[in-house]
């Protein structure tokens, strides 16, 4: 499945709490979250944790955004690096 496709099939249900306390303490931009679920550079493949839980990041150009892919929801966020930005940009060019 596409970037794209995998994108737009997403349906965010909300954030948890901690996603919200991140997306503030980081003063991540609503917008830059939004962009970067609708137009990912990349999408990693789901994780689970040691706890058995699950979880999906979403890299885009202003912001890193993880989701529980089970509930739906945001579960963190963080700020992209332009270095790491540059990196993805340059392997998918070769």
């Amino acid at each position: 499945m596409s970037l794209e496709k995998a994108s737009q099939s997403l349906k965010i249900e909300g954030f948890t709490q901690h996603g919200v306390n991140r997306a503030i303490q980081r003063e991540i931009n609503p917008q830059n979250i939004l962009d970067t679920l609708k137009n990912p550079i990349k999408i990693n493949d789901i994780k689970i944790d040691a706890y058995g839980r699950a979880s999906q990041r979403f890299i885009g150009a202003k912001a890193e955004v993880v989701i529980n892919p089970e509930t739906r929801r945001i579960i963190s966020v963080n700020a992209t690096s332009s270095r790491k930005v540059d990196k993805l940009l340059n392997a998918g060019n070769k």
